[in-house]
This record gives C-alpha cells, sequence and structure tokens, in this order.
C-alpha cells in the first residue's frame, strides 16, 4: 500500500520517498513534532529509526504505513533511519529534525532493481543510492534483521584486528612560513608607512580600506543599505551600521595584490572568523545576502571556496593560526590543519570541547592559545565578524597596536604529514602514494601498485604494497587523503604528546565499536550543555524533563563513521558527540599537544590485542 497522507509530494510517486518532518510550537519552549517516510511506500517493508540517547525509547519501528514517528521535544538532533525493501537490501540514511518551518523534507531516489518487475531486475549501481548511505544487497531476511536492530541501537559489529602496522607518518604539510627579516626592503616600508600613521576616524577617506593600504582610492559601491546596527546583541557606534560595500575592480585588484604581499613577508599570520564567514550554515550579524539564524543540515554543510582558499593556504604554511568563533568544522572539511585551529567557543565535531554557552567557560587551552595569538600575531584577517566586542576579538585591536611600535620577534615553526592521491611520474593512472620527505616545492613519494582507476572483477587481493620512492616536481596535482580508521601517532594513554623518540606510537583506533574515552582536561563541564553536563559532574544531573543521569567520567564506543558529516559518530556517557576525521590525521603527524579522546585500551606499536 502507498503513502496514506494527503500530501501533494507524495502523489504519483512510483520510484522516490520522501523523508522529512513536521513541527509546531506546543509550548514557549517545546514541539510537537512528527518524523515520517512518505511517498513510494509500497517498496518498504520496515522503517526503524534512532533519536537522542536522551529519550526514554530511543529505537522506534514501524512495519506498516504510514511510516510515521510523532514525538515532542526542544532540541534539534540528527535521526538515523534504516529502511528495510521488500525486496530485499536495507537503505541506511538520516535526517537532521528541524523547526524552523511547518514541514520540511527531503526526496530519496528508489533503487531501480526495486523497481523492475520480477526476473528482469537490473544490476545494482551504487552510484544511484543516497551519498552517506549504505545499500545492502544479497542477504536473507533474518540477516537483514540483525543488520538493522545493530544499526538502530548503535551496538556496532566487533572489528578486525589489523595484522600489519602501518608505515611512519608520511608528510604533508609544509612548514609555516618564517616570513622576512627587518631588512627585507618591502617589510622596512610597510612597517614604516604603519608606525608613521596613527589610527583612523571613521570620516577619513582612506578608513574604509586601511591605513596601511597603498593604491588608487575610489569610494565603494553600496550593495545593500541598513540604519541598524551589524548585530542586535553587541554595541557598537552609532555611524557604525550593517550597510554592505563593494570595491570597484581597480581597488580590489590592488588590495589583493597588497594583502598576498604582506603574507609573504608575516611571520605569523592568524585568521579570526565568526559565522558570516561560514553563511552555509547561518549567521548572526544582519546582512543582505543572507538572513540570520541557523540552516539545517549544520552538520553536514559543505565547506565553501573561502574554506577551501584558506584550507589551501593554511597547509602551504601562509596562516600559522586560526581563531575559529565556529563550531562547524567546515575549515578542516576543507583540509585547513587541526592543530592549527583554535576554537575558542567549542566545536561540534570535538568531544572534549562542546560548543560553549553564554554562561560557561572556555577550554583551559583555548583562552591561553587565543592570548598568544594575539601577543604574537604579524599579519590578521578578519573575515565575517563585526569585532562587536567578545573577548575572543582580542587579536585584532591587538596587532594593530603593535604595529605602531618595533616589530616583534619571529615564531617558532610546526611541523606535518599524511597520505596523496596523484599520478605518478611515466604511469598513466591515479595511484595512492605516502609522502617521505618534502624539500620546498619538491615532494618524495612512495605509491602503491595497484591503480585506483583499474577495476577487476578478480577475487584476487589487490597490490597495496608500497614502491620504491620517485620526486613529484614542483606544480604537480595532488590530492590530500584523510584516514577513516585509525593511526599511530606518538601520544601517551592519557592522550598527552610525547618528547620525540621517547616511545612507542600509540593506536587511535576509531573502527565501529571501539572503546573510548575523553581525555582529562577537556572543557564539558565549562561548556554547561544539558545534554553533556553529567560527563564530569561529582553527583547525578536532572535533566529538564525530570529524568536523572548518573555522572560519568567520559566512557563510550565508537558508532560509526559519517561520510557526510566527516565524522565519527560517538556514544559518550549515552550522550551522542563526534569527532572530526580531521582529528586523526593531525594525531598521525602528532600536530596536536593533547587528544580530545583515547582508546580506553590504547595499544602501542607492536602490540596486539593478546599482549
Amino acid at each position: 500500500s502507498s503513502c496514506a497522507c494527503p500530501c501533494h509530494l507524495c502523489a504519483h510517486m512510483e520510484d522516490q520517498l520522501i523523508i522529512g518532518n513536521t513541527a509546531r510550537k506546543h509550548d514557549s519552549k517545546r514541539y510537537n513534532w512528527k518524523l515520517y517516510v512518505r511517498g513510494a511506500t509500497q517498496h518498504v517493508d520496515t522503517v526503524v529509526i534512532t533519536l537522542h540517547p536522551t529519550f526514554k525509547q530511543a529505537v522506534r519501528k514501524a512495519t506498516e504505513p504510514p511510516f510515521e514517528f510523532p514525538s515532542r521535544g526542544w532540541g534539534t538532533f540528527e535521526i538515523d533511519i534504516a529502511i528495510k525493501w521488500k525486496k530485499g537490501g536495507v537503505l541506511y540514511t538520516s535526517w537532521n529534525l528541524q523547526f524552523d518551518a511547518p514541514d520540511v523534507s527531503k526526496v530519496v531516489e528508489i533503487p531501480p532493481h526495486l523497481l523492475a518487475t520480477q526476473g528482469s531486475a537490473p544490476p545494482v549501481d551504487p552510484a544511484s543510492t543516497p551519498a552517506d548511505t549504505d545499500l545492502n544487497l544479497g542477504v536473507s531476511s533474518a540477516e537483514e534483521e540483525a543488520e538493522i536492530a545493530c544499526e538502530a541501537s548503535a551496538d556496532p559489529k566487533e572489528p578486525v584486528e589489523s595484522e600489519d602496522a602501518p608505515p611512519e607518518p608520511p608528510q604533508m604539510l609544509r612548514e609555516t612560513s618564517k616570513g622576512s627579516s627587518e631588512e627585507d626592503t618591502v617589510r622596512s616600508a610597510i612597517t614604516a608607512r604603519l608606525r608613521g600613521t596613527k589610527f583612523l576616524r571613521h570620516d577619513n577617506p582612506l578608513f574604509m580600506h586601511g591605513r596601511g593600504y597603498d593604491g588608487p582610492v575610489t569610494p565603494p559601491k553600496v550593495i545593500w543599505r541598513s540604519d541598524k546596527p551589524p548585530r542586535k546583541d553587541h554595541a557598537c557606534p552609532k555611524w557604525l551600521t550593517a550597510t554592505e560595500f563593494e570595491d570597484c575592480k581597480t581597488m580590489m585588484t590592488a588590495k589583493v595584490s597588497q594583502l598576498a604581499t604582506l603574507m609573504r613577508i608575516s611571520r605569523k599570520t592568524v585568521v579570526y572568523t565568526l559565522a558570516s564567514s561560514a553563511s552555509v550554515i547561518g549567521q548572526a550579524a544582519l546582512s543582505g545576502q543572507n538572513k540570520v539564524g541557523w540552516k539545517s543540515n549544520t552538520r553536514e554543510a559543505p565547506p565553501t571556496f573561502t574554506h577551501h582558499a584558506l584550507g589551501f593556504l593554511g597547509r602551504e604554511g601562509l596562516i600559522h593560526s586560526w581563531v575559529q568563533q565556529n563550531h562547524d568544522g567546515l575549515p578542516q572539511k576543507a583540509g585547513f590543519p587541526q592543530e592549527r585551529i583554535n576554537e575558542i567557543h567549542g566545536s561540534w565535531f570535538d568531544p572534549s570541547n562542546p560548543v560553549v554557552k553564554y554562561s560557561g567557560s572556555l577550554h583551559s587551552r583555548s583562552y591561553p592559545w587565543m592570548r598568544e595569538d594575539a601577543r604574537t600575531a604579524d599579519l590578521v584577517l578578519v573575515l565575517g565578524t563585526s569585532l562587536g566586542g567578545l573577548n575572543a576579538d582580542q587579536a585584532p585591536p591587538s596587532t594593530a597596536q603593535r604595529s605602531l611600535l618595533p616589530p616583534a620577534a619571529q615564531p617558532g615553526v610546526l611541523q606535518p604529514g599524511s597520505w596523496i592521491r596523484a599520478v605518478p611520474p611515466r604511469r598513466g593512472s591515479v595511484h595512492r602514494g605516502m609522502v617521505t620527505a618534502v624539500n620546498g616545492e619538491l615532494l618524495t613519494v612512495c605509491f602503491q601498485n595497484t591503480s585506483e582507476d583499474v577495476e577487476s572483477d578478480s577475487e584476487e587481493e589487490e597490490d597495496d604494497e608500497l614502491g620504491d620512492p620517485v620526486s613529484l616536481p614542483a606544480g604537480h596535482a595532488w590530492e590530500l587523503l584523510p584516514a577513516t580508521g585509525g593511526g599511530l601517532g606518538p601520544y601517551g594513554a592519557d592522550g598527552r604528546r610525547l618528547p620525540g623518540g621517547t616511545a612507542r606510537r600509540m593506536w587511535l583506533d576509531l573502527r565501529a565499536g571501539q572503546e573510548v574515552r575523553i581525555t582529562p582536561g577537556h572543557n564539558i563541564q565549562g561548556a554547561k550543555q544539558p545534554a553533556y553536563m553529567h560527563i564530569g559532574a561529582k553527583k547525578p544531573i536532572t535533566t529538564k524533563g525530570g529524568e536523572a543521569r548518573q555522572p560519568g567520567v567520559g566512557l563510550g564506543k565508537v558508532q560509526k563513521y559519517s561520510n557526510a558529516a566527516c565524522s565519527f559518530l560517538l556514544n559518550i556517557e549515552g550522550a551522542q558527540m563526534r569527532l572530526g576525521i580531521w582529528w586523526l590525521e593531525s594525531a598521525m603527524r602528532g600536530g596536536i599537544e593533547v587528544l580530545p579522546i583515547v582508546n580506553s585500551k590504547p595499544l602501542f606499536e607492536g602490540e596486539t590485542s593478546g599482549t
């Protein structure tokens, strides 16, 4: 039987499902909402959903239409969905619960083989399944039921222990730029001009362009006019409004050229960003381009061109540090190194540093890091923030103040590592390779013997052994590859980085089912997020719904890896948390001082589970 609802979207749908939710206000804080699977449900046998672990009945099942799950609550979260087809197979997908519209939904295509008549089903095309899903076919009904129950209850399968240790951590990131010395003529001229030019009043013709700007001056074009302040919740001078401007092409070209010069000579470049730099997920400041508020699917939002550009500059060593007020992980999704980004207000993808409420306190490592950047930055790039007076706004004004003084000392240098995908010299196809050395623009790489472009029906295992090292010349194209299962890093059982060469490296095993724990020094209590307040608490915590949650030290399990959200889904003391994939890549390099999580019983280099 097909969908019983009168929804016009579902009418005449024979090859699509509609997944979404309705929502309406119940009282000042809570919503009555209903998750639904509609459309061509004649192909659906069973739907199982997994709600946030704070729900008393987190796993819910429907075996006939209408496939609807009503509930009530105050917060949004990601819902895992398992759809079992009548012809066999299971589709795993997810839906981010939303309250900002009465009815929101997405379309999911039904695999073509399920639409074919009996006996004429074409072979399954994996590309026909939606992204971030896993279509399992050719298993028995009992096996399917077991799979659904396992996935829905977040009780992962036991992983298979690896017998071979991976090679030494590769090297991928450039060393951070050392900039230029005080004797450099370009640097001397710029710093002298800054020292000789005092701060400008808002009515100065150069105020819109900066006291360091040296180029043609033409009034910018107003592209959106407003008489309101940039943010309603922050104070600002009366002359400052949310009006938006755009430079003419000549001035923009001159500014880009000058910015490139500044980045080349800078001895420490710090990026400082807020929500408007990531309007793909939402923003708080007024804008003519985007509306205030959060957008849907924030955890799965892709990085923008700006994020990719900054990610590239970070990997090239031209950005030394990033003070990030957003929580979205978009810089890291674009390849920006985790060890160089300070998520000052917490992160959706760092279990040890949840998003900090206004009433909370900053992580004990984040605040000193931010203060150090404010004290030592040579150049600060401010993107998407109104600088409304938050405590984190220290780097831009501090650096501007120092520009009136003699120059600061040269900062230290960070070190890198990872895998790449590229076409090796004298080969015509793409291979995975491990970078073994970086010498200026020259990379030395050991490539695997099997090409990624070759598709084989052979049951023999592919040859994944690494060949002899080869050199990639300057300008040779390559792509950074993250790891998704685990890796070795120079850390102790407490998650703290060890001095170089002092001990064996530790495994960080993030395969499904692995037991993990939050490391000491986290900011979960300081963040004051209600869902996590029992983690690290000294006594039971009572939720708003009246549920008493026992205190926990931060133990849990890895549930699965989400390709769409670029993160590992964790269950920590019954609460859902995420760890961004970039943490693993940085841990293999030893780039982070303290890991946010470790395995509950970690193994070290050369050990097996039985030793």
